[in-house]
This record gives C-alpha cells, sequence and structure tokens, in this order.
C-alpha cells in the first residue's frame, strides 16, 4: 500500500475480492488512488489473465467487488 508520505509499504492481501488462490498480477493505481485495475486468472475470468478493476476506499482497501472488464478487452484467451 501507498504511505501518505508516497511512499510504497509493505504489500497487503486485499482479500476475497481481490486475492484469490489462482494468480494476480500487474496491478495499476489510479492517479487519485481509488481504482485498482488489476489481471487475474480468478474465478471471475474468462479464460487465462482477464483485466479486473475494483474501487478502494478512503484507506486502499476494496469497496464493492472486482469486476470484469469483458470484451473486447477480455476473451478466453490471455
Amino acid at each position: 500500500m501507498q504511505r501518505s508520505n508516497g511512499k510504497w509499504g509493505v504489500p497487503v492481501n486485499l482479500g476475497a475480492r481481490v486475492n484469490s488462490a489462482a494468480d494476480e498480477d500487474a496491478p495499476s493505481l489510479s492517479k487519485d488512488g481509488s481504482i485498482l485495475v488489476f489481471s487475474s486468472r480468478g474465478p471471475k475470468s474468462m479464460g487465462g489473465y482477464d483485466l479486473m478493476t475494483i474501487s478502494l476506499d478512503s484507506v486502499g482497501m476494496p469497496n464493492g467487488n472486482a469486476e470484469n472488464f469483458g470484451i473486447p478487452a477480455n476473451s478466453s484467451d490471455d
């Protein structure tokens, strides 16, 4: 997580809304830190790695559920 001083701290597991037994990779935050975009092979994947998004609360924890970008951004391939 990013600290108030702008430096990154120790990575934090964001729980089942983001992390799964499958692979999650390539996290990216929106400029204001309110949206996390990542790739996942988890249960909401259409097959292979899919782009996912989830909104984050003011302390960087998931607010709601991850959503698959869907077609045409994702497909049954990576």
